[in-house]
């Protein structure tokens, strides 16, 4: 799971890059909001200080993690319940994710079930890969 860089936010989807072989080579990819099967808060502990998170699942089964700390994340966050109908917006969410400080705290905010109708299912747990500090998943890096 590479942990990427928003490049836009836009009625179509989401635009984003991520950097393999110690940054030397860029990768672009983007999402549809269609495409999207599940989002996923949460927090990681990062010693000294909490960074909010979301993972967002497309129905290709590659998991992209976006931060806090990238540009567009205030964007990104109002877009998804204009995009995603039956999101939870962030100011719903945001609380729950932040408190208590060094918790994961994971939060479904969208999640379509298999039947394409969109909304939010139960909280399930995030995939292992989530739960530590590793940044990608399979061969990306």
């Amino acid at each position: 799971m590479p942990v990427v860089a928003t490049l836009s936010v836009d009625p179509g989807g989401i635009g984003y890059q991520w950097h393999s072989d110690g940054g030397r080579c860029r990768h672009e990819g983007r999402i549809a909001w269609d495409n999207v099967i599940e989002i996923k808060a949460f927090k990681r502990d990062m010693f000294t200080y909490d960074l909010i998170c979301l993972a967002i699942v497309p129905d290709d089964g590659l998991l992209i993690e976006i931060d806090e700390e990238d540009s567009n994340w205030e964007s990104l966050v109002a877009a998804i319940p204009a995009n995603l109908p039956g999101a939870v917006r962030w100011g719903d969410w945001f609380t729950e994710v932040a408190f208590p400080a060094f918790a994961t705290n994971e939060r479904t905010i969208f999640a379509k079930d298999l039947k394409g109708e969109q909304g939010v299912a139960p909280n399930r747990s995030l995939p292992p890969t989530l739960n530590s500090t590793s940044s990608v998943r399979g061969s990306e890096d």
